[in-house]
């Protein structure tokens, strides 16, 4: 029970709507079970009509998951425990609230430790202002920040890489903000300001070391022209070559 709690409860922290049950997977017992603790964990079984895969024979709705950027109520330190037993000492199955589990697990095979940020790091309280956030791409967001009422963090529920990067809204320049490994697995970032500030815009978007800006427009130029090349050069038909030696 507590390792199927912590399960559900993982899924909802890291932004997961669904999850697929397939057939075959438990006894007629344990399919009986598992519907019942689908149910107490307010995890709704429907039909597995609802998908084309037939293989699949619940699609279990995760209500409340995390949104792909949430600035945490409460920042609690894994102190190098598996996030799993984070997640079962500190009962986080009665919360509602959004949480970030900061620090890395002893087994950690990240090369940049830096982003194991620990609790006595952020030495100051943190605040929770208001998220809302707009996806221009597949892999940028345009952030707006309001009620800023002191140091937040900011994170994004993406696994993390050192391409995920914070941005100025209205230069587009990188914000030099501490990034931090949160839940174990994806991009936060300690955002330090005026608490008198009022409100903050950023861009936050996908950029790979190395990678031009204008790649990618460079990349779709060169295909609309191999395109255009394309039609005009292909080779008639037989019946219009005979039309022109006519």
């Amino acid at each position: 029970m507590k390792d199927k709690e912590a399960f559900f409860l993982l899924s909802r922290i890291y932004g997961i709507n669904n999850v697929l049950i397939r057939k075959g997977l438990y006894s007629s017992y344990d399919r009986g079970l598992n519907s019942n603790l689908l149910n107490d964990l307010g995890c709704k079984a429907v039909q597995g009509s609802k998908t084309t895969d037939f293989s699949i024979s619940k699609v279990c709705n995760i209500d409340d998951s995390y949104p792909i950027i949430y600035s945490p109520a409460r920042v609690i330190e894994s102190k190098g425990n598996d996030i799993v037993d984070v997640v079962r000492s500190e009962n986080l199955s009665l919360t509602k609230e959004h949480i970030a589990i900061i620090g890395c697990p002893s087994d950690i095979s990240f090369k940049d430790t830096e982003v194991c940020a620990p609790k006595v790091e952020i030495n100051t309280k943190l605040t929770t202002p208001r998220i809302e956030f707009t996806k221009i791409e597949e892999t940028k967001y345009l952030v707006d920040v309001s009620e800023i009422a002191g140091n937040y963090m900011l994170v994004l529920n993406q696994t993390i890489h050192d391409g995920w990067r914070i941005k100025d809204a209205n230069t587009e320049t990188d914000l030099k903000y501490k990034k931090i490994l949160v839940n174990h697995l994806v991009n936060g970032w300690l955002v330090t300001t005026d608490k008198n500030l009022g409100k903050q815009e950023f861009i936050i978007e996908f950029t790979p070391k190395g990678a031009s800006p204008w790649l990618r427009y460079i990349s779709l130029a060169f295909l609309a022209i191999l395109f255009v090349l394309t039609i005009y050069l292909r080779p008639k038909s037989d019946g219009a070559f005979r039309k022109s030696q006519i």
